[in-house]
């Protein structure tokens, strides 16, 4: 199966340095193992014309989350995939997660799961509450 290409996370929080690891997705409460995952819904969409759905980008499109100063988690836009030389345009968007979620995040070398909190709409800065897929099992 061909590994899919990860979301996009810029992180400007002072304090917070997550590594190689790459987003994999936004869920409302950590995945149970054998039950459907619950996808934290942004209002923003991206552009359904640009999609461009391939193998390795199964949605058709990425999207860009920023980490602010302040700990929230931003959606800032949405990147879709061309084969080159084409270029599909990118769509900015501007929306903050609001509520209790959780970000999953992989190193791009590894099947463990890291599952980050945000509380308030705010990251859990204590490591102890965040939560890894063989904690889950």
């Amino acid at each position: 199966m061909t590994q899919q290409i990860s979301d996009i996370l810029t992180v400007e929080c002072d304090g917070i340095d997550l590594g190689d690891l790459k987003v994999h997705s936004v869920l409302l409460e950590v995945p149970k193992r054998g039950e459907e995952t619950k996808q934290y819904c942004f209002t923003e969409r991206p552009t359904k014309e640009k999609c461009n759905i391939m193998t390795a980008c199964w949605d058709g499109f990425l999207s860009k989350y920023t980490i602010t100063q302040g700990r929230r988690l931003v959606l800032t836009g949405f990147e879709y995939l061309a084969l080159l030389p084409q270029r599909i345009e990118p769509d900015s968007a501007n929306e903050s997660a609001k509520g209790d979620f959780w970000l999953g995040l992989r190193a791009s070398n590894s099947k463990e799961n890291i599952y980050i909190p945000f509380i308030d709409g705010k990251l859990v800065l204590d490591k102890n509450a965040w939560v890894t897929s063989r904690s889950l099992e």
